[in-house]
C-alpha cells in the first residue's frame, strides 16, 4: 500500500483536515464505509441534509474506532513533522534565526 502514497503525503501536517467543515477517510471504518468527521455547524447541516435526502447512510463510530482515528492522526503529525524538519531550511521569526527542529519548542510545543 505504501507504494500508492504520494510523496507530498509525507509532508502534510493536517492529516485529518482539522480546519475543514468535513473530513473523509477510511481509517476507523468498516469495509465499504468511509469515516466522516463533522467539524462545524455547516458540516453537520450538510451531513444531516444528505442523510434526510437519502444520499448517504450514516452510523456512529465506536469509542475504539474514534480512538484509532485520533491515534493515527497524532502518529501522522509526529512522523510528518519530522519529515518537514528534515526538508525545511531555517526561517526567521522576528528577525531571529530558528532552525526547523527548534520551531516546535519556539511555538510552545514540547
Amino acid at each position: 500500500m505504501r507504494d500508492c502514497v504520494r510523496e507530498a503525503c509525507d509532508y502534510r501536517y493536517d492529516f485529518a483536515a482539522e480546519f475543514a467543515d468535513l473530513s473523509v477517510g477510511s481509517i476507523g471504518s468498516e469495509f465499504g464505509w468511509s469515516t466522516v468527521l463533522t467539524r462545524s455547524d455547516a458540516g453537520k447541516a450538510l451531513m444531516k441534509r444528505a442523510e434526510e435526502e437519502g444520499a448517504i447512510e450514516t452510523g456512529k463510530l465506536s469509542e475504539s474506532q474514534l480512538k484509532q482515528v485520533r491515534k493515527l492522526a497524532s502518529y501522522k503529525k509526529q512522523g510528518n513533522l519530522k519529515n518537514i524538519y528534515e526538508k525545511a531550511e531555517p526561517i526567521r521569526i522576528l528577525n531571529m534565526r530558528v532552525d526547523p527542529e527548534m520551531l516546535e519548542a519556539f511555538l510552545g510545543g514540547e
